[in-house]
């Protein structure tokens, strides 16, 4: 057998298709860890590690119950949970990635398009941000609210006056601002 038929026999090893996983980590700074750490998942399964995709999914799961968390957070928590989330997934699962796609394969894998990942992440921001909108109340409608207990206050304060005048006293049930005078008078 000479030297050219023994490189015909071996089969040519077929390259993954894989979203660059240096990209993956960068767009995880605009649309989550959750995006980066899916597509890393769905990497691992193309390089055939079972192992290390469930532990990427894992951290999609983690980044899902941490977003839910945080919605209900006063707004004093602030962001950095969530940048903390980020860098740990970096470190502990994104690098790895990265080094063991420029290791094993020199990088020579086929380049998936970027094209359904951006734009399904971009729709799912954009769900997310009119559903924050439409949920986040007024601030105008939080005051209104927040009035009602301290009218009730002052109309109960008010109780003797209105005994000696035989009137039953009132409850506020609803406050409605009508008018914005300044910043802080309705």
């Amino acid at each position: 057998m000479t030297n050219t038929e023994q490189t015909k026999a071996i089969p040519a090893v077929e390259k993954p298709s894989l979203w660059n996983p240096n990209a993956a980590a960068n767009w995880s700074l605009l649309f989550s860890p959750i995006f980066g750490a899916w597509l890393h998942a769905k990497n691992w399964e193309a390089l055939k590690d079972t192992d290390k995709a469930k532990k990427s999914m894992y951290w999609v799961y983690a980044g899902v119950v941490l977003f839910v968390v945080l919605l209900f957070m006063p707004d004093s928590v602030g962001s950095l949970p969530w940048f903390v989330f980020l860098i740990a997934w970096y470190f502990i699962m994104a690098r790895q990635q990265s080094s063991q796609v420029k290791a094993t394969l020199n990088n020579e894998y086929i380049h998936r398009s970027w094209k359904e990942p951006l734009k399904y992440a971009g729709i799912a921001i954009a769900v997310l941000f009119t559903v924050v909108w439409l949920a986040e109340p007024s601030y105008e409608s939080s005051i209104e609210s927040d009035s009602v207990a301290i009218v009730t206050q002052i109309l109960a304060e008010q109780a003797s006056d209105l005994a000696e005048l035989d009137m039953i006293p009132a409850e506020c049930v609803r406050v409605i601002i009508t008018e914005k005078i300044t910043d802080n008078m309705y």
